[in-house]
């Protein structure tokens, strides 16, 4: 997940936006890919499990 959001991310071509690109700006991809990757990562997880007990629920 955190390589398909930083590609996603890349394909925005944040930088331009900017005049002057900040030297930072590659890391504060990077983060920002990484958190997003997280959470959805952490959401599908959760998702998965949560289907998966279904079953049980209806019974």
């Amino acid at each position: 997940m955190i390589w398909l959001t930083f590609t996603a991310i890349q394909g925005f071509r944040i930088e331009r936006f900017f005049r002057h690109p900040p030297k930072t700006l590659p890391l504060a991809i990077v983060l920002c890919s990484t958190a997003i990757g997280y959470l959805c990562a952490s959401f599908f997880i959760g998702f998965i499990n949560a289907v998966s007990q279904l079953p049980g629920l209806l019974r």
